[in-house]
């Protein structure tokens, strides 16, 4: 056997699975043929460098990637998710996330793999990044005062993807941060701390905490809510 079909022979049953077209093309060189018409090592190069070419593919993510992460390592839990009192009208509304409390520059991080859909300033959320996790899961991050993302742009659970900010309709300096799944806002407390803790923060909760200082999300009434 030649070199050529040595080599051949070899990549197909290495790569077979992922290179049909490629090994076809090989295999068909191994059928019998007159010396003189049988490929040479350049040929072979060129050949295999064109399917690498063409091999080379974006990098994927999983199907589904559960948010079960913080999205700010340190926080202070100012207003939770559903029918509150709206920091500016007074009135009830519902809000669809939850606010956590910290300084401006904080890191935000991503909660699960994802693709980013949006980083953008959005009306009352100030500038806000929405990853999409599959299997219809999104993962809101809003009042930024960094956007360090970009649409299109594939992220890891734990990445830094922005800074804590006060930006849009906020009373002060944290994060507004959802959970939706098939566009419907879900809590996200559960996803992110185990059963004392929620509860723990759920008590925090309050102007003693900072609620009236740290406040914000975007404005919805609440009879709209999901």
């Amino acid at each position: 056997m030649t070199g050529v079909k040595w080599r051949a022979a070899l990549w197909c049953g290495m790569y077979a699975a992922g290179s049909s077209v490629f090994c076809s093309s090989l295999r068909a060189q191994q059928m019998p043929q007159r010396a003189a018409d049988a490929p040479s090592d350049a040929a072979f190069k060129t050949l295999f460098d064109a399917w690498k070419a063409s091999d080379t593919s974006a990098p994927t993510l999983p199907p589904v990637s559960i948010p079960l992460d913080r999205p700010v390592d340190s926080f202070r839990y100012t207003s939770s998710f559903g029918i509150r009192t709206d920091p500016f009208r007074g009135k009830s509304s519902f809000h669809p996330g939850i606010d956590l409390a910290a300084p401006v520059g904080t890191p935000v991080h991503a909660t699960a793999e994802a693709r980013v859909v949006r980083a953008a300033f959005a009306s009352g959320y100030g500038n806000l990044i929405v990853l999409d996790h599959g299997g219809g899961i999104e993962t809101r991050y809003g009042h930024l005062s960094g956007i360090a993302v970009k649409v299109g742009q594939l992220v890891h659970r734990g990445q830094v993807i922005g800074r804590v900010g006060s930006t849009g309709r906020s009373t002060g300096s944290h994060l507004h941060y959802e959970i939706r799944l098939s566009s419907q806002a879900i809590d996200p407390l559960p996803f992110m701390a185990p059963g004392d803790e929620r509860l723990a923060l759920h008590q925090a909760v309050g102007p003693r905490a900072g609620a009236a200082t740290a406040m914000g999300g975007p404005l919805q009434s609440a009879a709209s809510h999901p």
